[in-house]
């Protein structure tokens, strides 16, 4: 098992966010990723910060620390089976 690490559990952890860093911390044995879109949004964020340089070499270093997740076809394949399944539940994901 693996976490998917998304962006707001990011920006929490980063901005020193005690509930966050727990549970990280709770499961740090757990391998954990982030996914491209939250490579490309943690640096679209950095780069339009008024602290560019600082940001920018925080979501570098985040690069080296998780794998990146890219996304397939196969990706969204398996995503829309699972949001349609959930969906017809009444489970929504947004």
């Amino acid at each position: 098992m693996a976490y998917l690490i998304d962006t707001d559990i990011i920006i929490n952890s980063i901005k020193g966010n005690k509930t966050v860093n727990q549970k990280i911390s709770e499961f740090a044995s757990i391998p954990k990723a982030i996914s491209i879109v939250t490579y490309g949004e943690l640096l679209y964020g950095a780069k339009k910060s008024t602290q560019r340089e600082k940001n920018t070499s925080i979501v570098y270093r985040l690069a080296e620390i998780f794998p990146i997740i890219s996304i397939t076809r196969a990706t969204m394949e398996a995503f829309t089976d699972l949001k349609a399944a959930l969906d017809r539940k009444g489970e929504t994901v947004a």
